[in-house]
């Protein structure tokens, strides 16, 4: 497995390229830094083609033209990308027909919220990172619950949710943000791929460690 981070994790948050970077390497995984907007040739330390990898992307917000481009430059180096360009891009869509029943929107329920005197109220909202279809890692949002430790339902429902919503979109390499209602439901907030995701609360190396095993009962690997 291979990690292939682009210069820059998130714009609008915490920088989780340190830790990521940090934990790949305590795993002994090979981390290759990928200049802002440019291309797999351009990566530091340098690829060549050899035997086959599984690349696992982190940067930001790629176009469809870029991820066609870092695709197709992975090919090349025979690494495969955990998502192909179509996948990519349906993990963002978060198309709520193929979801209908599992999100927040439908019906429009209120997320559980706990009001503070010092800031906004904080929603229980949760980020679950799913490989064919299995859930890997999850954490709040924020950097804690602000409602305590997750119910032994709590968690189960989180699960469930996320594996319905991977199995609809047929995303193998999924995040999927999950908030509470008031009456204790947990619904679906958005889907993404992974690459353009902040790692929220999620341990770094738990969630590599987890994606590696998970790889390995591929085939080819």
């Amino acid at each position: 497995m291979l990690v292939l981070m682009e210069a820059s994790l998130a714009s609008n948050g915490p920088d989780a390229r340190p830790a990521l970077v940090a934990a790949a390497q305590a795993l002994g995984h090979h981390v290759h830094v990928i200049p802002r907007g440019g291309s797999l040739a351009d990566a530091e330390p340098s690829l060549d083609r050899g035997d086959f990898h599984w690349g696992v992307l982190f940067g930001g917000r790629f176009d469809p033209a870029r991820y066609q481009r870092l695709h197709d430059d992975a090919r090349a180096l025979n690494i495969t990308l955990l998502n192909d360009p179509t996948q990519h891009a349906n993990a963002a869509a978060f198309d709520r027909t193929v979801l209908e029943g599992l999100t927040v929107c439908t019906p429009p329920l209120p997320l559980r919220r706990m009001e503070r005197q010092d800031g906004p109220a904080l929603a229980r909202e949760y980020r679950l990172f799913v490989l064919d279809a299995d859930v890997l890692a999850m954490g709040p949002r924020v950097s804690e619950d602000p409602f305590g430790a997750l119910t032994e339902r709590d968690e189960r429902e989180l699960r469930a949710l996320a594996h319905e919503a991977a199995r609809r979109t047929r995303v193998p390499w999924l995040t999927a943000d999950a908030g509470q209602l008031e009456n204790g439901d947990w619904r679906l907030i958005e889907t993404a791929d992974p690459s353009c995701c902040e790692l929220a609360a999620v341990n770094p190396r738990d969630l590599l460690g987890a994606l590696a095993n998970g790889l390995e009962q591929r085939a080819g690997c």
